[in-house]
């Protein structure tokens, strides 16, 4: 993915580092301890409860042990979206009887951002619609509406 190069400041000798994830709290990434190369070990997802606002932050040490010193950097990782999550249907229970019948609101969401969530549709499985018919709510995309006849 990267390499990690740490510089040093002032007249100091360039001693060798060695390179350590401090912080990776979804464990996403590795880094080689002798080159800072930091390669992905899993795929990055932008709707994690890890990212927030569509950024990753990972914290990086280099470690020099002849003169005892630690030097951190920070790395922000931009995530795009892709469509990568299917909508789903708010498990809400729902109690129903065929001699009441009445409308019932159902919500329909997309974990992925604009452009990838929607437009969706709500279908009812074969053999249900003689006892239910679905259709979209006026905005046609984060609700659906199920009625029973």
């Amino acid at each position: 993915m990267t390499d990690f190069v740490p510089c040093q400041l002032g007249d100091l000798i360039l001693q060798p580092f060695r390179y350590r994830m401090d912080r990776d709290p979804a464990k996403w990434l590795d880094i080689n301890s002798e080159t800072g190369m930091i390669k992905t070990k899993h795929s990055l997802d932008r709707e994690s409860p890890f990212a927030k606002d569509g950024k990753y932050r990972v914290l990086i040490l280099a470690i020099e042990d002849e003169i005892p010193a630690t030097g951190t950097g920070t790395i922000l990782i931009e995530l795009e979206d892709v469509n990568d999550n299917a909508p789903t249907i708010d498990d809400t229970p729902l109690k129903l009887c065929n001699q009441d019948p009445r409308l019932v609101r159902l919500a329909v969401t997309d974990r992925d951002g604009p452009g990838f969530a929607e437009a969706f549709s709500v279908e009812l499985l074969e053999g249900y619609n003689m006892y239910c018919a679905a259709q979209m709510d006026e905005t046609g995309h984060e609700e659906a509406e199920k009625l029973l006849h």
